[in-house]
């Protein structure tokens, strides 16, 4: 993978990563997950998890493999403790009642993405962690169809997000940056995926999943910022009346 368009997935990555630790630093910050969905980090905490417990991944120590590697850890880590953060720490500020996206037909359709994208395989894999040999012909591979349905998992885990900013009006949470930046990753991680594309057949499916997340994304990008137009007038109109009030306050006295 010493390819040039490798480096729109290395900038996907870190803008992904410096997204996710803006949110982190916030809520961390003002001690509350107002806003922020659970069932999407939930489903997002097991797209990861299907997506990078394929063990032929974990085999090769090539500088490739173990930044895909480091990255893979990080990303698991901050979906961990993300869940442990607003499930117990501080899961008085969540929103429970505004949350209320059913998961289940993204689940439902991702198991179907991920059987219907799989390849028959003929091939022996090796287990890393058992140092032992398995076969398996003539059906879908295990670990390919958990990889594709964790892809296809990832791409709508955003959904429960949408929804749920949609009824709550507001994602405290969140800011512009870590939105621009999510927003920027996925648009990099989409051109990595279409030059890599050009020169391999079989990322199609990545190129699909990838204009999908960026569609979505654009949505609730657009759902965030009309939301917070809407209170910042909210609040501008309450300044502006009590401004009036304190000037009928001064018409008042004057006239006495």
């Amino acid at each position: 993978m010493n390819n040039f368009y490798c480096c729109f997935k290395i900038a996907a990555d870190l803008c992904i990563l410096a997204s996710k630790i803006i949110v982190f630093k916030k809520m961390k910050r003002m001690r509350t997950v107002s806003g922020i969905s659970l069932k999407a980090n939930i489903l997002m905490m097991l797209s990861y998890l299907c997506i990078y417990t394929d063990p032929l991944d974990w085999n090769s120590l090539s500088f490739w493999n173990v930044y895909n590697n480091l990255i893979k850890v990080a990303m698991v880590e901050y979906q961990i403790g993300l869940f442990l953060f607003i499930y117990y720490r501080f899961y008085k500020t969540y929103e429970k009642r505004d949350d209320k996206c059913s998961v289940w037909f993204i689940f439902i359709i991702s198991l179907l993405f991920g059987i219907f994208t799989s390849h028959k395989t003929h091939k022996y894999y090796t287990s890393v962690l058992r140092g032992y040999q398995f076969k398996k012909r003539n059906f879908y591979s295990f670990w390919s169809i958990l990889k594709n349905s964790g892809h296809c998992l990832n791409a709508l885990s955003i959904i429960p997000q949408l929804v749920m900013t949609q009824e709550s009006g507001s994602c405290e949470a969140a800011t512009g940056r870590s939105i621009i930046l999510q927003g920027t990753g996925n648009a990099l991680m989409l051109v990595y995926n279409i030059c890599a594309c050009y020169y391999t057949s079989n990322r199609l499916m990545y190129v699909f999943l990838g204009v999908v997340t960026l569609i979505i994304n654009l949505d609730f990008m657009l759902i965030y910022y009309k939301s917070m137009m809407v209170n910042i007038e909210s609040k501008m109109n309450v300044k502006v009346k009590k401004i009036n009030e304190k000037v009928e306050k001064v018409k008042n006295y004057f006239r006495k």
